[in-house]
């Protein structure tokens, strides 16, 4: 029987590669959010913005509880972004600027649909002699008309709301973040400003029904998408390209990052740097486990304060879905990070997964500028090595122990925060945690 395959027309824009972008720190946006009554101390962060063609649809709190002490309330926002469709809440990327060194994260709240488009800010007032707190809540507007209030504490009164969105989406979030003071009083988060992007509607073509969906690509948007139709050909057997659908395999969706995932073992080095406080444990997705890695680096800075390495990101895949090149579907996991640099490209394992690491460290500097971390090289379970793209202080030191499951699953980082006049060094020592699959096949 004759078979032919034809796509006569078709015009789809797409990342390079068909990969889950990174997060678009230069994504252009078209308008900034802002409110009256944020506080005034520290300094402002990055913006940092959701991946191309994704919007906020959720957010997250780091808020430090009620304490006999000196309190900071909010310290953190995160915005949880999402293609078109309420039904991709287990398929998001989280994105935040700085955060304060105290609290935990809260639990997301999403939209029931739509995207985020508007919020309101509760911030104490300066106390005087008293203990000041800043920044301790938000509220978001959904584009569906419902609110979404913040799990955060409750001093302060509520300022006005922003602008809306006017029909667009919020798509990024840049924080004033006040650095620790030491003996002072800490008021970590002070003020937020917020991005928006605009964006299209979900749409269905008028296909024919042949066939089964595919996987979900990430669109850019752009001003038309002209697709041709093959017709029947009669009683010759018909292959056609049979529709177009901006969607998601609702059995290829990317689970919610396992904060509390089991692990077996935990890697470590011995010549990691002394400064700074140790985050908080973040885990691959459940089933998946870290075959790439990328830096955020600071680069020389000439005769200013250099902090070399800040940040270091797993990207988490299941390899047991597809070919081990095939890493379009991944997530991204990361601690604590530094305030300074830029992240660089993945680097990915040519098969298998990350096993063990090495650190490069410069050791205290007595009078001299201190860096700390400045690179790190993972080992690749089939034997291969990747060195990342840091910079080139400090000495190497011993590798880790290798993972003695099948690979790695998580990571904690140790950063310095902001030293104001000070010294800083950012990314100071780093660990890495293991999962196994176990007896009966069901990964870990």
């Amino acid at each position: 029987m004759f078979s032919l395959l034809v796509i006569i027309g078709l015009q789809v824009s797409v990342q390079a590669g068909d990969r889950r972008p990174e997060r678009s720190f230069d994504r252009h946006y078209i308008s900034e959010l802002t409110v009256s009554n944020g506080g005034r101390w520290g300094q402002w962060g990055h913006r940092q913005m959701c991946p191309l063609g994704t919007y906020a649809a959720g957010f997250s709190l780091k808020v430090e509880d009620p304490i006999d002490g000196d309190d900071t309330a909010l310290n953190g926002i995160r915005l949880h972004c999402v293609y078109y469709s309420k039904d991709l809440f287990h398929i998001y990327t989280s994105v935040q600027s700085d955060v304060g060194r105290w609290g935990g994260w809260t639990d997301i709240k999403w939209c029931p649909s739509g995207f985020l488009t508007a919020f309101q800010l509760k911030v104490e007032r300066p106390q005087g002699n008293g203990d000041d707190t800043a920044a301790n809540n938000i509220m978001f507007e959904c584009s569906q008309g419902s609110f979404l209030l913040g799990d955060g504490t409750r001093w302060g009164d509520w300022g006005s709301w922003s602008q809306t969105c006017g029909g667009k989406r919020i798509c990024g979030i840049k924080t004033r973040i006040e650095a620790p003071q030491g003996n002072g009083d800490d008021t970590a988060l002070n003020d937020v400003r917020i991005f928006n992007c605009s964006g299209g509607p979900l749409l269905k073509g008028n296909g024919t029904y042949w066939g089964k969906w595919g996987n979900f690509v990430e669109p850019i948007v752009s001003s038309k998408e002209d697709l041709w139709l093959h017709e029947s050909q009669g009683i010759e057997d018909d292959v056609a390209l049979n529709d177009v659908h901006v969607s998601a395999d609702a059995g290829e969706k990317r689970s919610e990052r396992s904060f509390d995932r089991h692990y077996i073992s935990e890697l470590m080095v011995t010549n990691g740097g002394k400064w700074g406080q140790w985050g908080h444990r973040e885990m691959c997705p459940t089933g998946t486990y870290a075959a790439g890695f990328s830096l955020k680096v600071e680069d020389h800075a000439g005769h200013k304060d250099d902090t070399a390495l800040n940040g270091i990101r797993l990207h988490c895949v299941d390899l047991s879905k597809g070919l081990s090149h095939s890493y379009h579907n991944y997530a991204s996991v990361r601690s604590n990070v530094g305030s300074w640099g830029h992240w660089t490209d993945i680097k990915w394992c040519p098969s298998g997964f990350l096993t063990a690491f090495q650190l490069r460290v410069e050791t205290h500097q007595g009078l001299g500028d201190d860096t700390a971390a400045n690179n790190i090289r993972f080992k690749c379970s089939q034997g291969s090595f990747l060195l990342g793209d840091g910079t080139h202080w400090g000495d190497w030191g011993d590798w880790s122990e290798t993972c003695r499951g099948k690979g790695i699953c998580g990571i904690k980082a140790r950063v310095e925060a902001p030293q104001g006049i000070g010294d800083d060094t950012a990314l100071n020592d780093v660990r890495m945690y293991c999962c196994k699959a176990d007896v009966r096949g069901q990964q870990q």
